[in-house]
């Protein structure tokens, strides 16, 4: 199997780890401590444990995709999980400006980090799949 294929599955995964790390750090990023008391309790503990199941599938698809990379690019399967998280990074890339605009630096930095996602995904499932 392509080494290329291999060594980008491999930066996908770290890239997964790094989003989870980010998103562990919302609580003090967003002061959601202070901020979620006008949620409500319902709203703040939905958007808080839509985060922590948020982080926990970061996790699982970086760790498998930096620990089997190389056995993952050789099976349908590893190929196809790593089309099936491009679709989450297309999804979070379209979602960005809808949501939050471009206006800020910081908005249309995050933009071009989950375009980076979609890339790290869909081409080592490419080359795996046609290369």
């Amino acid at each position: 199997m392509s080494d290329f294929a291999t060594l980008l599955a491999r930066l996908a995964g770290w890239f997964d780890i790094g989003f989870a790390i980010f998103h562990l750090a919302f609580w003090k990023l967003f002061r959601w401590r202070e901020a979620s008391i006008a949620l409500g309790r319902v709203n703040a503990g939905i958007l808080q444990v839509l985060n922590i199941q948020l982080v926990l599938l970061f996790l699982l698809f970086g760790v498998v995709f930096v620990l089997h990379a190389e056995g993952g690019m050789k099976t349908a399967l590893g190929r196809d999980v790593l089309l099936v998280w491009t679709g989450f990074w297309v999804l979070r890339t379209a979602l960005q400006p809808w949501f939050f605009g471009l206006e800020h630096w910081s908005s249309k930095l995050l933009t071009g980090l989950f375009a980076t996602g979609v890339l790290l995904h869909f081409v080592p499932a490419l080359v795996g799949r046609w290369g």
